[in-house]
């Protein structure tokens, strides 16, 4: 009863929803694989919302006598920095499919081709750690103005991450 009352009960209701396959079944987009169908998969990341419940998590873990301090601290701390790096690993792949991997406006350009999809993943969040860690090797750099907003987005969120972390 205090579940559905608190609005714990909606944010669940949110996140385990699949929007995504409703979208593609009303616009009878299923199966296809177009460039309105690469647009609603954006709705894939409503999923996040699943994640409200770790903090919790970790802060009742904090009074347990099994598990040290600084272990669960670093548990912690690491599956906030991976989970931030995949959603914005995926959020620069995102883009760069927005813009048809075209080499002039994207950071991927025509490096994509013959590429797997795991291969894809593993670049994207490759230039995601590189990013996050402020290495900046430069080998993979924003092209366009949506990349290059989103890069700098992710860079000052970043000092917010690593600040707490």
């Amino acid at each position: 009863r205090n579940y559905v009352r608190n609005g714990m009960f909606w944010i669940d209701l949110i996140g385990v929803f699949p929007f995504y396959i409703v979208a593609l079944e009303i616009t009878g987009q299923m199966g296809q694989s177009n460039e309105l169908t690469h647009k609603l998969a954006f709705l894939r990341l409503i999923k996040v919302v699943r994640l409200h419940r770790v903090p919790a998590f970790f802060s009742i873990l904090k009074y347990s006598s099994k598990i040290s301090l600084m272990t669960l601290t670093l548990v912690r701390d690491l599956s906030a920095v991976l989970v931030w790096t995949h959603i914005w690993s995926c959020v620069m792949f995102y883009i760069a499919r927005e813009s048809a991997f075209d080499e002039d406006n994207s950071w991927l350009g025509s490096q994509v081709e013959g590429m797997s999809p795991f291969e894809r993943y593993v670049t994207s969040f490759y230039w995601s750690v590189v990013t996050f860690t402020t290495v900046g090797y430069g080998d993979f750099s924003p092209s366009s103005s949506a990349e290059m907003i989103a890069g700098s987005i992710y860079m000052i969120f970043n000092v917010v991450i690593m600040a707490w972390v």
